[in-house]
C-alpha cells in the first residue's frame, strides 16, 4: 500500500480558491497510520474512486477550522479500518463538510464523526458497513447535516447516532 505520510502538508493556494488531493485508483490502496489534518482553506479529496486502509486505531482525516468558511468535499473514496475515517474534531470547526459516493467499513469509532461546532454536513450516496457508528453527530451539528440516500449495513451500535455538546 502506498503511505500518505508525506500528505500532511497539502494546503490551499487562495488564488486557486483551495486544493485538490486526486487518489488515483490502485489495487494495494493508501495506508494511513496517524491523523492527516486538513488545514486547506479548501479541499476537495477525491478517489477514482480509491481505497483507504487505516492503521488500527488510527484516524484518517481531522478538519480544522476554515477562516473562509470553505467546504471539505470527499468524494469516491473507500475507507476501511481504523477508528474514524473523517472527524470534523471537538473544536469550532467552522467549515461545512460534504460526503459523496464513499464507503465506509470496519471503523470501531465512527464512519463520520461530525464535531459540536460544524456549520453544516452533506452526506449522500454513502456506505456504512461494520462500523461502532455510521455518523455520529454532537452538539450543534445536527441543526444543518443532510443525511440523503446512504445505506447501513450492520454497524454495531447505531447507524446514526444524534448526541448532545452536554
Amino acid at each position: 500500500a502506498w503511505s500518505l505520510t508525506a500528505i500532511t502538508g497539502v494546503g490551499g493556494s487562495e488564488t486557486m480558491g483551495g486544493a485538490t488531493l486526486y487518489f488515483p485508483p490502485t489495487t494495494a490502496g493508501y495506508r494511513i497510520s496517524s491523523a492527516i489534518t486538513i488545514t486547506a482553506s479548501s479541499l476537495i479529496m477525491q478517489g477514482g474512486p480509491a481505497k483507504i486502509i487505516i492503521d488500527a486505531g488510527a484516524t484518517a482525516f481531522t478538519a480544522a477550522g476554515s477562516p473562509d468558511q470553505s467546504p471539505m468535499i470527499v468524494q469516491d473514496l473507500h475507507f476501511a479500518g481504523g477508528a474514524t475515517a473523517i472527524n470534523t474534531g471537538t473544536n469550532a470547526v467552522n467549515r461545512p463538510l460534504i460526503a459523496d459516493r464513499c464507503k465506509f467499513i470496519n471503523q470501531t469509532g465512527a464512519g463520520i464523526q461530525l464535531g459540536v461546532s460544524l456549520i453544516a454536513a452533506t452526506i449522500k450516496e454513502c456506505t456504512f458497513a461494520g462500523c461502532h457508528y455510521g455518523v455520529y453527530l454532537s452538539g450543534s451539528s445536527t441543526d444543518m447535516t443532510l443525511i440523503d440516500h446512504n445505506i447501513f449495513i450492520y454497524n454495531n451500535d447505531y447507524d446514526i447516532y444524534v448526541g448532545s455538546a452536554a
